[in-house]
């Protein structure tokens, strides 16, 4: 079988509160620290790519850098330009300031942003499945009260999409076609009646699906079974059918 996650919640313990290097003014450190490196340290002709008719072009890009860290990175980039694409070492966050106690953290949660957030041991789970497929990067958290995290915690970018889904065999009423894109229901009995073609994933571990619109990560049963065996806390997910 396949598991379907929908987007985290954002009110409970699967969801940490705070800002990507502090708080400056009306926006995060991170979100500063680009803008400034936008206009310190880009060559004209890279400022050129992000600029628009009212000459925000640092804004453009510290938007467009944040993007490639979001839950759905190709979703929500502005500009249409491959060679920006990469994440660059200056990217980076450097450190996340929690509004919260996260001594307790689940293994899989959002920071705000919205950017996942994995622990020690799920990263070498999903590394040992899929070695190289996925990207990690090391993030310290820094509570406002309580302890820091026992476990370095990591920022996960899903590089994997993939094309399972199989509108044939769904249940009806499971989910909604828009032109050429899904949207699938969040309804637990309904999640349960989405189907994907066993063919199309085998050998795939954790990945997004190309035509589905809406928020979806799937798990494979083999990582779900790993997560579940060591008693790792993740979001609710629900198990799938497969074809």
């Amino acid at each position: 079988m396949v598991w379907g996650m929908n987007h985290p919640p954002v009110s409970n313990d699967f969801y940490l509160a705070g800002e990507f290097e502090g708080r400056k003014g009306v926006s995060s450190g991170w979100r500063e620290r680009l803008k400034r490196h936008f206009d310190n340290d880009m060559s004209a002709q890279d400022q050129a790519i992000f600029q628009d008719e009212h000459n925000n072009g640092a804004h453009w890009y510290a938007c467009h850098a944040i993007g490639k860290f979001s839950v759905r990175p190709q979703r929500r980039q502005r500009i249409d330009d491959r060679s920006t694409a990469a994440i660059l070492s200056h990217e980076v966050p450097t450190y996340f300031h929690a509004k919260g106690n996260c001594s307790k953290h689940p293994s899989l949660a959002l920071f705000a942003g919205p950017v996942f957030s994995v622990d020690e041991p799920l990263k070498a789970f999903i590394e040992w499945l899929e070695p190289g497929v996925h990207r990690f990067f090391p993030i310290e958290v820094r509570p406002i009260r309580g302890s820091p995290p026992p476990t370095p915690r990591y920022i996960l970018i899903v590089q994997q999409e993939l094309d399972s889904f199989s509108e044939e065999h769904s249940n009806k009423g499971s989910f909604r076609k828009d032109c050429d894109k899904i949207q699938h229901s969040e309804k637990p009995k309904d999640m349960c009646g989405l189907a994907f073609r066993k063919a199309d994933f085998t050998g795939s571990h954790l990945w997004y699906e190309r035509r589905i619109a809406s928020f979806l990560l799937c798990i494979s049963e083999r990582l779900q079974a790993e997560i579940a065996d060591a008693g790792l806390r993740i979001p609710r997910h629900f198990q799938m059918k497969e074809v």
